[in-house]
C-alpha cells in the first residue's frame, strides 16, 4: 500500500528508524495500539500514551518534527477522511516483516494504555481493547473497559454482545442474560444474542424461554447446529426425548463432526436400548476423534457384551495407545483376555494394571487367578501372599491360597489355610467340604465326618458333601446311614444330570 515514491530498502528504512529518536517513540506507541486492536489513533491519544507508557512529552515542534519525518519515511499516514481529522496510521506490512524490532508491548504497557482509554470517551478504542483482553481471556479486565464503552456508547449491540459475554464468563449470569436480552431489544434478528439467551435459558432451567430464543435462531439461521444441539437439550429437560433425538440429528446432519451431539445421542440411544444406533454414534466419534477415548472405551465395552471380542480387543488396543496409563483400558483389556482363554496376554495386561496402580485389589486377585488356571502356582501364591498382606481379612483370598496349596501338594499349608477361612467365616461351606476332603484322605476319618455334617448344615443341597458323607459312613459300616445320604445325594445330582 506504500506509494512507490516512498518505497525505501528494508534494511535502509530500518536503521533510519533505529536513529529516529522522538519518532521511535511514537512508532512504539503505535505498535502498542495496534496490539491493543486499535489501528487508526487520535494523535492526541498517541501523545498521551508516549507519556504514560514511555515517559515522553513532547513539545509542539518535537511532534511535528517527528511526525513530519515518520510521515516522509512511508512509515505513518495521516487519516484523510473526514471521520479520520487528526488520527495516524502506521502500515501493517511493516510490522509483519517484523520491522519495529526492538519493542514488544508488554503486559504492562497493555494496562497503562486501558488506564488511558478509561479516563477517555473513545469507545472504539474502549472496544477494541475489550476485544483484545478477551481473545486472552482475561475477562475481568475486559468488563473495565467494556462497561465504559457502553456508557460512551449505550446503543451499540457488538459492545453490549462481548460484554454480555464477559459477564458470563466471570459467573454474573443474570447480568450476562440482561446484556443478551439488551442486544435482542437494538436487533431483534440477531441470531448471536438469541443463541447466547437461550443457553442461558437452557443453564437455568427456563425451558419454555430457552425453546422460544432457540426457535428463533434456526428460523434466521436453519444452519446452526448448535442451536438445535441446545434445542435437544431443552427438550429433554422437558421430557420431550422424540422431539430431542430429532434436534441431536438435525445437529449432526448439519454438522456431521459435531463431537458432543453424536456423544449425547449415542448415550440416548444405549438408554433406550437402541444398541446398534448408539454403537454407531460411537463409531462416528471414533471417526471424528481418533483420539477419544471415551468413544474407544464404550465401543469396546459394547462388542464385549454382544460377544464380538476381537473388535472388543482392537478398541481397547486403540485406546491403550492413545493413553498407555489408561488404567481401565487394560483392566478391560486383561478381563477380555482372560474370558478368551488368553491367560498369558491377560497376564501382561493385570501386571500392567499394577504398575499404574499397585494397590489394585482386583486386578491382583485376577492375576493371581490368571497364574493358577495357567498352573503357575508358585506365581499365584506370592500374589495371594501380597494380597492377604494388605488385606489380612480377606476371606477369598485366603480361600484361594488354600486351594493352591492344596494343588501344589502343600497339604500342611492348605489345612492351616482353610482353618483361617473358618475363622473368619464359620459359615463357609467350601472351606469346610475342602478341609473335609483333606482329613478324609489323611484318614482322619472323625475329623472328615465332622466336616461333611458341618457342609450339610451350612447347605443342605450340597450334593458332594452327602455323597463324601455316605462313602464315609460305608467304610466304617453304617449302611443304613450310608443309603440314607446316598438317596440323597443320588436326588440332588439329578436336576444337575438331567440338564
Amino acid at each position: 500500500a506504500t506509494p512507490a515514491s516512498l518505497t525505501l530498502n528494508l534494511a535502509e528504512m530500518k536503521e533510519r528508524y533505529k536513529n529516529s529518536g522522538d519518532a521511535r517513540l511514537v512508532i512504539h506507541t503505535l505498535l502498542l495500539l495496534h496490539g491493543a486492536f486499535i489501528s487508526t489513533c487520535r494523535e492526541s491519544l498517541v501523545k498521551e500514551v508516549c507519556g504514560r507508557v514511555f515517559n515522553k512529552t513532547f513539545s509542539r515542534s518535537q511532534w511535528r518534527g517527528a511526525l513530519k519525518g515518520l510521515i516522509a519515511r512511508g512509515l505513518i499516514a495521516r487519516g484523510r477522511t473526514p471521520n479520520k481529522e487528526g488520527t495516524l496510521e502506521i502500515y501493517e506490512g511493516y510490522l509483519e516483516e517484523g520491522f519495529v524490532d526492538d519493542y514488544t508491548p508488554r503486559e504492562e504497557d497493555m494496562d497503562a494504555l486501558q488506564e488511558v482509554l478509561l479516563k477517555s470517551r473513545d469507545w472504539e478504542g474502549l472496544f477494541s481493547i475489550g476485544v483484545y483482553r478477551s481473545t486472552k481471556g482475561q475477562w475481568e479486565k475486559a468488563l473495565q473497559v467494556l462497561e465504559r464503552a457502553v456508557e460512551v456508547n449505550p446503543h451499540s449491540g457488538e459492545i453490549r454482545y462481548l460484554l454480555g459475554e464477559a459477564h458470563q464468563r466471570t459467573g454474573m449470569i443474570e447480568r450476562a442474560q440482561e446484556a443478551y436480552k439488551e442486544v435482542v431489544r437494538l436487533d431483534k434478528r440477531n441470531p448471536k444474542a438469541l443463541y447466547a439467551l437461550g443457553t442461558i435459558y437452557n443453564e437455568m432451567y427456563m425451558i419454555r424461554e430457552a425453546v422460544d430464543a432457540l426457535r428463533r435462531v434456526v428460523s434466521l439461521d436453519p444452519n446452526h447446529s448448535g442451536a438445535y444441539f441446545q434445542l435437544a437439550m431443552a427438550f429433554e429437560k422437558a421430557g420431550m426425548i422424540e422431539e430431542c433425538l430429532e434436534g441431536l440429528r438435525e445437529a449432526t446432519s448439519i454438522d456431521p463432526n459435531y463431537t458432543e451431539a453424536h456423544r449425547y445421542l449415542a448415550g440416548l440411544y444405549q438408554k433406550r436400548g437402541q444398541y446398534g444406533e448408539a454403537l454407531q454414534e460411537y463409531r462416528e466419534l471414533a471417526r471424528i476423534s481418533p483420539d477419544d477415548e471415551e468413544a474407544h472405551l464404550v465401543l469396546a465395552t459394547a462388542y464385549n457384551k454382544i460377544g464380538r471380542v476381537n473388535e472388543a480387543v482392537t478398541e481397547l488396543k486403540e485406546l491403550i495407545r492413545i493413553n498407555p496409563a489408561n488404567l481401565k483400558a487394560h483392566y478391560t483389556l486383561a478381563l477380555t483376555y482372560y474370558k478368551k482363554g488368553m491367560l498369558e496376554e491377560a497376564i501382561k495386561e493385570f501386571k500392567d494394571v499394577l504398575i499404574l496402580s499397585p494397590e489394585d485389589h482386583s486386578a491382583r486377585s485376577n492375576l493371581a487367578l490368571s497364574y493358577s488356571k495357567k498352573n503357575l502356582l508358585d506365581e499365584a501364591i506370592e500374589e495371594y501372599k501380597e494380597i492377604l498382606r494388605l488385606r489380612p481379612q480377606e476371606v477369598g483370598a485366603c480361600y484361594n491360597l488354600a486351594q493352591t496349596y492344596e494343588k501344589k501338594g502343600y497339604r500342611e499349608e492348605a489345612v492351616a489355610r482353610y482353618k483361617e477361612v473358618i475363622e473368619l467365616n464359620p459359615e463357609h461351606a467350601e472351606a469346610h467340604y475342602r478341609l473335609a476332603l483333606i482329613n478324609l484322605k489323611g484318614e482322619l476319618l472323625e475329623e472328615a465326618m465332622h466336616g461333611f455334617k458341618e457342609v450339610i448344615r451350612l447347605r443342605p443341597t450340597h450334593a458332594m458333601a452327602h455323597g463324601q458323607l455316605a462313602m464315609l459312613y460305608q467304610k466304617i459300616g453304617l449302611m443304613a446311614e450310608a443309603r440314607k445320604e446316598y438317596r440323597l445325594y443320588e436326588r440332588l445330582k439329578a436336576p444337575t444330570a438331567r440338564g
